[in-house]
């Protein structure tokens, strides 16, 4: 993506959304490598709900929409869906032994390599093939129903496993947009 593309882009669009928790997520590997114990523990737990429900949402919306209506998207989105595969085995597995497990550390080096190297495969792929194959009325609907997801995982501190929060961020998503009425 250009920097001119980026600048043009509506704050509800789907992709300066998704640049955001991009950012957002950099920004809390940053944290928990700062981190010593019980707040690096935290600030796992936080990365790790950011990353459910990212993917999820991406899982739910984008990579459908893409493989769907896009012609010849279909290979860029199946490596995407690989790379999210294997992030939230990790995931999971990391949020099951806590940030005091003696793998955590090399884990979460591992996490944060493939996460951001998925991030910028997906800046660099997929979002150039969404900003010029969609009108911004879709791309603004995707972008509502992903912040109506993260919103209502914000607020839901009960959810604790990854699956369970991408489960209702699949849920609120689906409801947003009208999916299985």
């Amino acid at each position: 993506m250009t920097e001119k593309q980026m600048e043009q882009l509506r704050e509800d669009d789907v992709v300066a959304l998704l640049l955001r928790q991009h950012g957002l997520v950099r920004e809390m590997f940053d944290e928990v490598d700062k981190s010593k114990g019980a707040r690096r523990a935290e600030a796992f737990q936080r990365l790790a709900r950011m990353l459910a429900v990212h993917e999820a949402a991406e899982e739910e919306v984008v990579h459908p929409y893409v493989e769907e209506n896009i012609k010849g998207a279909k290979k860029v989105v199946q490596a995407r869906l690989r790379e999210e595969k294997e992030a939230k085995k990790l995931l999971t597995q990391m949020m099951e032994r806590g940030a005091d497990d003696k793998s955590f550390d090399s884990d979460i080096e591992k996490l944060k390599t493939d996460v951001l190297e998925h991030a910028m495969n997906e800046e660099h792929e997929e979002f150039p093939i969404i900003l010029e194959n969609t009108g911004e009325d879709q791309r603004r609907a995707m972008g509502t129903a992903i912040k109506a997801a993260v919103h209502a995982i914000a607020t839901d501190k009960d959810l604790t496993s990854p699956q369970a929060i991408m489960d209702r961020t699949r849920d609120v998503i689906n409801d947003k947009m009208g999916k299985g009425r």
